[in-house]
């Protein structure tokens, strides 16, 4: 199936949410009689022919606060069709975009990932925040391009977001984007205690310890660099010590 623009009658006229849900039960009905079939789900339809002197409107499919997409990808993960077409990542021409966008943000993404563990994999961890990071890594790309040391922290980040380390990615993302170092990746074997050092990396940082929380002590400076920071010490002292980095 597809936006059944034709039956809004074109021009600036709208299609009735009820005529749209008309046209997918006629649709599921007959493709139930078929050997297979994909279905589509759709976000809105407002294209831009008529404006731009390419033809006359096909017509006006509301967004509706987000229930079009939801109802049309609900029903086509639902009706044991074969494929499902998402319609479209970026056709700005007909207005049924589903990629990040100034007016809708990164609603439409979450839709996809909300159905997604719904209907076909509960298991299925990210959610719509997750999406931003993309663009928040760009940012950052951009604004640091010529810092060797924040340039090599934004490739271990990289590394760590398609490896599926969201948690840490997003944990050097925010250091970086508010001017602070972060410890990640803490680890201990009863032996030694080893963190790493990201976000923010374009000075140097000092690692610091208390063994009451009021008087601390440098202990460590890493300069800044693009080698990533490991800090490391023995925990054999039978007294409790603190660790922060600044």
């Amino acid at each position: 199936d597809w936006p059944p623009m034709g039956l809004s009658g074109g021009g600036t006229n709208t299609l009735p949410p009820a005529q749209l849900q008309s046209y997918l039960v006629s649709f599921d009905q007959k493709a139930g009689g078929w050997p297979a079939f994909v279905s589509s789900a759709f976000p809105r339809f407002h294209d831009f022919y008529a404006q731009a002197g390419a033809g006359s409107s096909y017509g006006h499919l509301d967004d509706a606060n987000g229930s079009t997409f939801t109802n049309t990808l609900s029903r086509a993960l639902t009706n044991h069709s074969a494929i499902v077409q998402v319609v479209t990542w970026n056709d700005f021409g007909e207005g049924t975009i589903v990629e990040p966008t100034q007016n809708y943000g990164y609603r439409d993404l979450g839709v996809v990932q909300n159905l997604r563990r719904q209907y076909l994999d509960p298991s299925f961890s990210y959610h719509t925040n997750d999406l931003a990071m993309a663009f928040r890594f760009y940012n950052l790309r951009k604004q640091y391009g010529n810092s060797p040391a924040i340039y090599a922290e934004l490739d271990r980040i990289f590394t760590n977001i398609v490896s599926g380390k969201i948690s840490t990615a997003n944990m050097q993302l925010t250091g970086m984007e508010s001017n602070h170092p972060v410890i990640y990746n803490l680890a201990y074997n009863g032996v030694q205690l080893q963190f790493l050092i990201g976000g923010y990396v374009a000075s140097s940082v000092q690692v610091q310890m208390s063994t009451n929380l009021t008087t601390w002590q440098t202990v460590q400076i890493f300069a800044a660099s693009t080698n990533l920071s490991v800090f490391s010490t023995d925990t054999i002292q039978a007294v409790c010590r603190f660790f922060k980095i600044q």
